[in-house]
């Protein structure tokens, strides 16, 4: 079975009878929702059961959740949280004259969750450590384990599997059917849990994505900033050539980076979009909200609250000298 554009004729069996869909991402989730209820809709319904469809990750919070009360809960800790528990172990492991210790955790983070993707043990990545820095990942990625297994706490990185293994352990009610969708891959994790899901007697469909109807062109560039530019430049040949395409450029590191990306891809698409007017300016949509973290007042008061806690880097301490929302602050900073 494909999941298909305009094709949602699967949907309506996939959440009957107690189905469930998990997706790959939440924007997918809330457009099967949607679907689904116009399907409902259209069959003459004025009331249905609401659907059990929604984002993986939100999926394995809810089933940590159902397992609260049980003698070996354990307490997830948000992203946030998180980070902070790897800024402290990074700081308590790496040399005392080490000043990118923020960038260093993210960093650690980042492997940390890779490393729980593809179900690599961390003891491999000891032995197979080459160099200071992945010796200094090892020491930093146990001593965080150690720090989680003692508080009784654990992450996101680590739910996938531990759900799974309630699952196989008969802690957890499952549905009668489980239909993946969206996923352009099925990581290693993923697949374990769907293997302890099917073990258990639950129906599991995996759809496939639709296959291209094109064949895909591979170009390499000097830096990403380039790649966008020429992303953007590639949207404004087709637009050209055909006005009522809808064109979508997909970045995965739109969360971390969204300014940088959509000034990129706007360069490329709208050359001089700077001196445009406001038309011009708005010609690509960048389809991710900017966090509230990132409104120039809620930034400093997280800065604030982050120096009360611990030091900052001299940099975050300028911004925050400089910054108009503090009394004496002057202008052009960057909060």
């Amino acid at each position: 079975m494909t999941l298909g554009q305009a094709d949602y004729g699967w949907l309506a069996a996939a959440t009957d009878n107690d189905g469930a869909v998990i997706t790959a991402n939440r924007r997918l989730a809330r457009a099967l929702r949607d679907q689904h209820a116009a399907l409902m809709l259209a069959d003459g319904r004025s009331a249905w059961p609401t659907p059990s469809i929604g984002f993986l990750a939100d999926w394995l919070k809810e089933q940590h959740l159902l397992r609260v009360y049980s003698a070996d809960a354990l307490q997830l800790l948000s992203q946030a949280a998180a980070g902070a528990v790897w800024e402290e172990e990074v700081a308590a492991n790496a040399a005392d004259d080490y000043r990118g210790i923020a960038s260093l955790a993210r960093q650690c983070k980042q492997t940390w969750d890779r490393l729980h993707e593809w179900r690599v043990p961390l003891q491999r990545v000891a032995d197979d450590a080459f160099g200071a820095e992945q010796r200094l990942f090892a020491k930093v990625a146990y001593a965080y384990r150690d720090r989680l297994s003692g508080s009784r706490w654990t992450d996101e990185a680590q739910l996938t599997a531990q759900i799974s293994d309630a699952i196989k352990a008969g802690n957890l009610a499952l549905a009668e059917r489980y239909t993946f969708a969206g996923f352009d891959r099925i990581s290693p994790a993923v697949q374990h849990l769907i293997d302890a899901i099917a073990a258990c007697g639950s129906a599991v469909d995996v759809l496939q994505p639709t296959p291209p109807t094109e064949n895909g062109v591979l170009h390499s560039f000097s830096d990403r900033r380039q790649e966008l530019i020429a992303a953007g430049s590639w949207a404004r040949e087709k637009r050209i050539n055909d006005p009522t395409l809808r064109i979508a450029i997909v970045s995965p590191q739109l969360e971390s980076d969204g300014d940088a990306i959509g000034h990129a891809v706007r360069t490329g698409f709208a050359p001089g979009w700077q001196l445009g007017d406001a038309n011009y300016q708005r010609s690509i949509n960048l389809s991710f909200g900017n966090p509230l973290s990132k409104a120039p007042v809620i930034a400093c008061a997280l800065l604030l609250l982050r120096w009360s806690a611990r030091g900052l880097p001299a940099r975050k301490v300028s911004e925050l000298l400089r910054s108009r929302h503090l009394p004496g602050g002057g202008s052009g900073a960057c909060c």
